[in-house]
């Protein structure tokens, strides 16, 4: 399956446009958004590509309505079914203000442990594997534990601003997106 990965676009699509028209002609099967991609940058994706195709996250800088004045799927605390494969998600990152999409650690693990297995965590931050527990780029410890439990194959995620492929010891392999990327999962 390719996943045409949209994160951390921050108001700058023209800079990522060609990019973007490129990984649209390749082809893809599912557009993912990752967070962080204001109304501007959002408006331009779906001029393009089918709404039934895209699905999401919001990032810890987007306005919680964003993805329901567009019409598109959010994901966060569901698994939904899109060509033949699962996606979970989580939005945002730490919670560090009242009005931005986020989750304390806790609120990440209740909203993980309600959550079916799928084939691939979409989030917007990353699995929390330890360091301070206050700082917004660690991670969230429920997207850690839903990985675990679930022994998620893939997990893709943006919020650190950049394009990253690792694996973490539970197996699961994690890409990192900044900007425009097709994964091949």
């Amino acid at each position: 399956m390719r996943l045409l990965c949209v994160a951390d676009l921050h108001g700058k699509f023209l800079q990522y446009e060609k990019d973007f028209l490129d990984a649209v002609k390749a082809g893809f099967d599912v557009c993912l958004l990752l967070g962080d991609n204001n109304m501007n940058d959002l408006k331009h994706i779906i001029e393009v590509v089918p709404q039934d195709q895209v699905i999401g996250v919001l990032g810890n800088h987007d306005s919680p309505n964003y993805y329901d004045q567009l019409d598109i799927t959010n994901i966060d605390k569901k698994v939904v079914q899109l060509k033949g494969f699962s996606f979970a998600g989580m939005e945002g990152s730490l919670r560090y203000n009242s009005y931005m999409p986020g989750y304390t650690h806790e609120e990440s693990v209740i909203a993980a442990e309600k959550m079916e297995k799928a084939d691939v965590m979409v989030c917007h931050t990353v699995p929390y594997t330890g360091g301070d527990d206050e700082d917004i780029h660690n991670g969230l410890k429920g997207i850690t534990a839903y990985i675990e439990k679930n022994s998620t194959p893939y997990l893709i995620h943006g919020h650190l601003h950049e394009n990253k492929e690792y694996k973490l010891p539970c197996g699961t392999a994690c890409i990192g997106v900044r900007g425009i990327k097709v994964v091949v999962v």
